[in-house]
């Protein structure tokens, strides 16, 4: 996927978000999007400070609130960890 169709992927999860009437599925489901695209954001940056870390768990605890799951306990380790590419798959 090129970077222009990925940025045009999350930015319209923002704008569709308004167009639903909350409380729909699609309502719904779109802001549960909008929570991953927020913690992708914070999981996509290369260098992490305490304050991005700690702003990326925030949005984290946010998403799980979104998709109605209890989330494990998270340490800074995990959350880069989770993130890292495996260099046995191979991306198109």
């Amino acid at each position: 996927m090129s970077k222009t169709t990925e940025l045009c992927g999350r930015i319209s999860v923002f704008v569709l978000h308004s167009v639903f009437e909350e409380g729909t599925a699609e309502y719904l489901l779109l802001k549960a999007l909008r929570c991953f695209v927020e913690v992708d954001i914070y999981a996509g940056l290369e260098v992490h400070t305490e304050k991005t870390i700690a702003s990326g768990r925030e949005k984290l605890t946010h998403f799980f609130e979104c998709i109605n799951v209890s989330p494990l306990p998270i340490t800074s380790h995990m959350l880069v960890l989770v993130h890292a590419p495996d260099p046995g798959i191979h991306h198109c």
